[in-house]
């Protein structure tokens, strides 16, 4: 369950004081360390009058957090604070005198007993105090303080309106409550709210009074409201996360948990990941709120260092330091990468990215903390893990910009050696110091920290800012990465604050552009040339790499950040390595868009089943797709050509097959033509596969089913031919089946001989051009999402033969038998004799339609009639002739095998 503060809540103040509106202070707030895992928190001095306030705070739609009688749900509040008891208060926590007491306050949005809504929690002696006002109601409890003194306490209170059947403020502490009231106390006269809105923290305030008074010395942090009132499976929403488990322990115990634990189930590895983050957090907190030390700088002054030895002090730091990167590295393995992505994969957690930035700044910070005496000196912490290198350095600025070389480069394997595991890393950055103006910063030491991770390039996120880069779903991550970090030390306040009158020496853009970040890192993909045969492959490598890009992690962009190229340019690159400048600095990569692989669904098994079945019957079809499982490149492009020829051939046949029906059936021609239709069927498709080896030849043989090539455009060039074919076909198919009942041939045997035959031949051209239609949109990737029509279409193909053959049979099976059934179809005998035609001239008249227009007669072709009013192209039932016997006419004896004459 989420119970992150900022996710959860209505309103959240996570830093204090850079959320709040007004600071009512006299001499500055200071930050002090928060409760752990929760940064920074604000200290204010009840004694000097100071508080924090957020006025006007509430959405233009909630009117509840103005007054909580407009809390329809209730209404819920919780802070973290750290209260003193003192003395005084201790001695006067018998006294019932009121005026002999102090109120401190703890949050208010002006509520309190005398009509004015809002919320109030306070101290009044050793007691904690809550309520609750609607202004002519409130709710009051409280509880002793003494056993939270001085310690970090969430503090939470949850309300009920009275038509809510729950109702009644109950007060919380850690997340358990402990004092509640149900029953409200009415008063004379409601009174009006503050508005706008105001939170109050550490002060308070009424609409009648402008004067914030009630003060308290305390420490605060992380408000956050909601305008409802949680239930009892919400509670843990109060801590926010809160780890308690690590609360306490220095990084030492820390580093011994985190080697007993159970890595490999998820639930361990998510607190140990929370709990080293939150432990990051703290010690940052820590170091930005350290109090001065009076060697290293003065109050709203530059740090001045001597010339004396280092100090002593940065022992347990770098010691504290390299145990917290032993713990870090343990996270960052491998054994975590598919737990790690799967944090990361929930849309509010950013996994992985903040946890490298959480150790950066960390590893920043306790730079910081590392006090620089000598300005001659440089300090250089090295640590090498199994998944990390760290190399930071701290060096005068003046004194750096001034050396024969400017630059640092690291890691430095001649130094540090070859980590085991690393296999021989070349993975380094160089910066250079003239990025700090000297000028300016001569005089403070600079922090520079270079961070090689192992293993982070397997967790990263791979998002890449799409404005830049072309939108893919082939990113990766195609190298190790390196963290480039650059700060001075800061310079502190009297309160322990940065002091914002001293410049910041952060690196600015102008001077990132003339000294930019430059690093070399090794490519985790590389292509291998292959061994080719053929001319046109020789020199082609198996790329998986489309484009390199040089990136760099951008927090500013996205949830959580992305890869951005914005800033940086490739400098050199090669097949194994790449070398890139960035104006920027944070964590580095080369970012890589793979070529779209090569890959087809599997097949279910029932089209596994039945389409081999069908390859049985096309033995053909059959050899070819077991050829196709064990082809090269070049097999496969021998094998596609030959697939490419014969389908191409296959729908020239059905071509030639269609005009000859059409011929017949419309005309009454009948062979003669066959030495025509062998050169096209054979012929026209040796043009398209020419053409294809023209235009498109190093594409060919790259299709996992070796139909071809995987690029559209060579295959375009067959389809173009095909579809011709099927769209001829399918016209002569649909006129050959509407003139069946008025063919052009006048001879009875060729009409029962050809009729059957060119009814079967249109069956076969319909299969065809169905089985083709899918065919195209089989093959050719049009860019959207639809149907899968390779099953489909391998079915139809697969059973081609059997249609052919299931045709051929019928014709024979219901054709009329006769004595010349040997006699080839289309020979001579059966041309048309002049006689037979419907005029002398063997011409039709010009006033005669034409015979395929016949059958569709009844929807096309109006009544025609002659110059003696005779209709000329009568309904197709008039054609219907009726056989008499003639003197050339033949009857057939079904009990013996031959014609009789008449």
């Amino acid at each position: 369950m989420d119970v992150d503060y900022s996710i959860v809540a209505n309103y959240h103040w996570g830093t204090i004081n850079e959320n709040m509106t007004e600071e009512v202070t006299d001499g500055g707030i200071i930050l002090v360390p928060g409760p752990f895992g929760f940064g920074t928190g604000v200290y204010v001095d009840g004694g000097k009058e100071q508080c924090q306030v957020h006025g006007g705070y509430n959405e233009d739609l909630d009117s509840c957090s103005v007054n909580p009688a407009n809390c329809l749900n209730g209404f819920t509040f919780t802070i973290w604070s750290r209260i003193v008891i003192s003395d005084q208060d201790l001695k006067n926590m018998n006294d019932t005198d009121p005026g002999d007491l102090s109120y401190g306050t703890v949050a208010s949005s002006g509520g309190d007993k005398e009509g004015h809504p809002g919320i109030r929690i306070y101290k009044y002696s050793v007691w904690l105090h809550a309520l609750v006002s609607t202004g002519d109601l409130y709710w009051h409890t409280m509880i002793p303080w003494l056993t939270y003194n001085d310690t970090w306490t969430n503090i939470g209170i949850r309300w009920s309106h009275p038509t809510v059947d729950e109702e009644g403020i109950e007060l919380f502490l850690n997340g358990e409550p402990v004092a509640s009231a149900s029953t409200p106390i009415s008063v004379a006269a409601a009174k009006e709210p503050l508005s706008p809105s105001e939170m109050m923290i550490g002060c308070h305030r009424t609409a009648d009074d402008p004067l914030y008074t009630e003060y308290i010395t305390a420490a605060f942090d992380e408000v956050a409201t909601w305008t409802r009132r949680i239930n009892d499976s919400e509670t843990l929403y109060f801590l926010g996360g809160y780890s308690a488990e690590f609360a306490g322990d220095n990084p030492e115990e820390f580093a011994e948990k985190l080697t007993g634990a159970d890595m490999n189930d998820p639930e361990t590895a998510a607190t140990m990941y929370n709990g080293l983050s939150d432990m990051f957090n703290t010690e940052v907190a820590t170091s930005n709120t350290e109090e001065v030390d009076p060697t290293s700088a003065t109050p709203g002054t530059e740090a001045s260092p001597t010339d004396t030895a280092p100090s002593s002090t940065a022992m347990p730091i770098t010691k504290n330091m390299k145990l917290f990167i032993e713990a870090a590295s343990t996270l960052f393995g491998e054994s975590n990468v598919d737990k790690m992505k799967t944090l990361q994969m929930k849309k509010d957690n950013p996994g992985s990215a903040k946890m490298m930035g959480d150790l950066t700044r960390w590893i920043r910070n306790i730079m910081h903390q590392v006090i620089y005496e000598n300005s001659t000196q440089q300090i250089e912490i090295n640590k090498i893990t199994k998944n990390k290198i760290v190399v930071a350095t701290k060096r005068n600025v003046s004194e750096w910009a001034a050396s024969n070389d400017p630059y640092i480069t690291s890691p430095n394997y001649k130094a540090i050696g070859h980590p085991v595991g690393w296999n021989y890393p070349i993975d380094r950055a160089a910066v250079c110091i003239k990025m700090i103006d000297a000028d300016k910063c001569g005089r403070r030491a600079v922090n520079v920290v270079i961070l090689s991770s192992r293993t982070y390039h397997l967790m990263a996120p791979t998002k890449v800012n799409e404005a830049r880069m072309p939108p893919s779903r082939y990113y990766v991550i195609d190298s190790r990465t390196i963290t480039v970090d650059v700060t001075c030390d800061p310079v502190l306040n009297e309160f322990g604050g940065i002091d914002p009158t001293v410049p910041s020496c952060k690196p600015t853009p102008e001077a990132m552009k003339r000294f930019p970040v430059k690093f070399k890192l090794r490519h985790i993909i590389t292509s291998a040339f292959k061994i080719r045969s053929l001319k046109f492959h020789q020199e082609d490598m198996d790329r998986q790499i489309e484009q390199r890009y040089c990136a760099w992690w951008n927090t500013e962009l996205g949830d959580f950040g992305v890869w951005d190229t914005n800033g940086c340019f490739m400098l050199y690159t090669t097949e194994t390595y790449t070398k890139c400048a960035c104006t920027q600095l944070g964590t580095f990569s080369v970012v890589a868009r793979k070529t779209e692989p090569k890959e087809v669904p599997p097949e279910n098994m029932w089209l596994t089943i039945l389409r081999y079945i069908g390859y049985c019957v096309s033995f053909l079809f059959l050899i070819m797709y077991i050829i196709i499982v064990l082809l090269s490149r070049h097999t496969c492009t021998a094998i596609g050509t030959l697939i490419h020829y014969f389908y191409q051939s296959a729908g020239a046949w059905i071509f030639t097959l269609g005009i000859a029906s059409f011929s017949a059936i419309t005309s009454g021609v009948i062979g003669g033509r066959l030495r025509v239709y062998i050169p096209i069927s054979w012929g026209m498709p040796l043009i398209s596969v020419g053409l294809t080896y023209l235009l498109f030849l190093l594409d060919l043989g790259e299709d996992p089913r070796c139909f071809i090539s995987w690029e559209n455009p060579a295959k375009y060039v067959f389809f173009s031919f095909q579809l011709l074919f099927v769209f001829v076909s399918l016209i002569c198919a649909i006129v050959v089946l509407t003139n069946m009942s008025t063919p052009a041939l006048r001879k009875d045997n060729l009409i029962d001989d050809y009729g059957s035959f060119c009814r079967g031949a249109a069956m076969v051209m319909l299969f065809f051009d169905l089985t083709w239609i899918f065919g195209f949109f089989c093959y050719v990737r049009l860019g959207f999402t639809g149907p899968d029509f390779y099953p489909i279409f391998q079915v139809l193909n697969s059973w081609t033969g059997l249609i052919i053959f299931s045709s051929d049979v019928a014709r024979y099976a219901f054709g009329a038998p006769g004595d010349d059934d040997t006699t080839g179809l289309g020979s001579p005998h059966d041309q048309r004799s002049k006689t037979s035609s419907p005029s002398a001239s063997g011409r039709s008249s010009p006033l005669t339609p034409p015979r395929w227009l016949v059958g569709l007669a009844p929807v096309l072709i109006p009544p025609t009639y002659n110059n003696t009013g005779r209709c000329i192209n009568p309904p197709p039932h008039l054609y219907q002739r009726k056989k008499t016997p003639t003197s050339n006419s033949t009857k057939y004896d079904p009990m013996a095998n031959t014609r009789k004459k008449s």
